[in-house]
């Protein structure tokens, strides 16, 4: 998850410092990082290892990323209170 959040970052970074005249830095979608993980989970990141005890280590490794990175605002927000704070993994890393 951190090096593809790295590569997202570098991509976003020399895009934005070559094509900034020609795009408005709104147009550049913006997440915070938190959001950023959730999404990379729900729709990117999948695994799968011989051992269950190796797959849950994965998942909490994960779930502990993110934690690190929620605000206190998020709490708050209408749209955190319709979902979930942490994806499932229940099918996204298998033993």
């Amino acid at each position: 998850m951190q090096t593809i959040l790295d590569i997202e970052d570098t991509i976003r970074y020399h895009h934005s410092y070559l094509y900034n005249k020609l795009i408005e830095k709104n147009q550049i979608k913006q997440y915070q990082l938190f959001e950023r993980k959730k999404e990379l989970i729900k729709n990117t990141l999948y695994g799968v290892d011989i051992k269950n005890w190796a797959v849950e280590i994965a998942k909490m490794r994960l779930w502990l990323s993110m934690i690190l990175d929620v605000e206190s605002e998020y709490f708050t927000d209408e749209k955190s209170k319709q979902e979930p704070l942490l994806p499932s993994f229940s099918f996204k890393i298998l033993a």
